[in-house]
């Protein structure tokens, strides 16, 4: 998938709703006991590459000077 896809998908109500759910899931799992840090920090991470999308694209279209 190339970024302007991803950023489009993110930015519609289908890639609001999957941030969401995303971010509930990663909450829930940080309250287990059971958890591995590792893997929560993983999924923030993942969580918040995501939400930065608009703005790698925006880095990319400067590079490429548009």
């Amino acid at each position: 998938m190339d970024m302007i896809e991803l950023r489009e998908l993110m930015r519609s109500e289908k890639g609001k709703l999957l941030l969401g759910y995303l971010t509930a899931y990663m909450v829930e799992m940080s309250v287990k006991s059971n958890s591995n840090a590792e893997w929560i920090k993983g999924m923030g991470m993942l969580v918040n590459h995501l939400k930065e999308v608009d703005e790698i694209c925006r880095k990319i279209n400067e590079q490429n000077g548009r």
